[in-house]
């Protein structure tokens, strides 16, 4: 989900292209958090990274993703 709400939020839409994900720890506890930072963007495609945590600050998974954009604003 994280992944998906930060490629597509400036109006366009965008689907993943590529996912690595690599699983880093039990990811133990009711709570997970994503936090996905955009890399870089350009005309068709964007560059991501997911970190998992627990809610203890825990890293339990890294996603690198491509996003292939099928649409933007402007057009």
């Amino acid at each position: 989900i994280a992944l998906g709400a930060a490629s597509n939020t400036d109006g366009g839409r965008a689907v993943a292209l590529t996912a690595t994900i690599s699983f880093l720890a039990t990811a133990a506890g009711p709570r997970l958090i994503a936090e996905c930072r955009e890399r870089r963007r350009g005309r068709r495609a964007a560059f991501y990274d997911v970190t998992v945590t627990t809610a203890a600050g825990r890293v339990t998974a890294r996603l690198t993703a491509v996003a292939h954009r099928i649409a933007t604003p402007d057009a």
